[in-house]
């Protein structure tokens, strides 16, 4: 949950009240979770406003556009637990790949697994280049440059494990079969 408020909170400053109204959560919840951000320094308070009845808002806002794990560093079991979800991201590349391109691609579970350990270095070292540079007026561009960076490498460093698209004068075509 405190990736989907950061997630939020890289867009646009909002209140504890709107984070709760946004993601069905209550307002306690909510508020425990900005303050765990907050002590972290994920979040900071940029602003407050008076409303009726003397009550201060607080308008929370993500302090980077955003956050990429760096898992390697991590203990094993810390590791496995943020495994399932960059699996899902690296069948979802895969996949998207595969749609201009011909078949044979990750082809076990061991090369998936190696792959999503290379893709995630990959994303990291992207995401460092990009540290201190000018911010997106929507985080995703920022992110989708990440990515398509990564990406880049991965493809240039395994080409093999995925299926290459196939170009003709700067077009995505079907591949041809002989």
């Amino acid at each position: 949950m405190r990736r989907e408020i950061l997630r939020f909170l890289a867009k646009e400053a909002l209140t504890a009240r709107k984070l709760s109204t946004i993601l069905c959560l209550s307002s306690p919840t909510v508020g425990h979770h900005l303050d765990a951000l907050s002590r972290s320094g994920f979040v900071e308070i940029v602003g407050t406003e008076a409303e009726a009845h003397g009550i201060v808002q607080k308008f929370y806002r993500a302090t980077a556009q955003a956050y990429i794990v760096q898992t390697r560093e991590l203990s094993p079991v810390v590791r496995r637990y943020f495994m399932p979800a960059r699996i899902e991201r690296t069948r979802g590349m895969a996949a998207a790949l595969s749609l201009n391109s011909g078949p044979g691609y990750l082809s076990s579970s061991r090369a998936v697994e190696t792959v999503t350990e290379d893709l995630g270095e990959y994303i990291f070292q992207a995401a460092e280049l990009r540290q201190g540079q000018s911010l997106e007026s929507d985080p995703e561009v920022l992110v989708n440059e990440i990515y398509t960076e990564a990406l880049r490498q991965l493809l240039s460093i395994r080409p093999k494990m995925f299926p290459q698209p196939h170009l003709e004068s700067g077009k995505i075509v079907k591949p041809v079969k002989p």
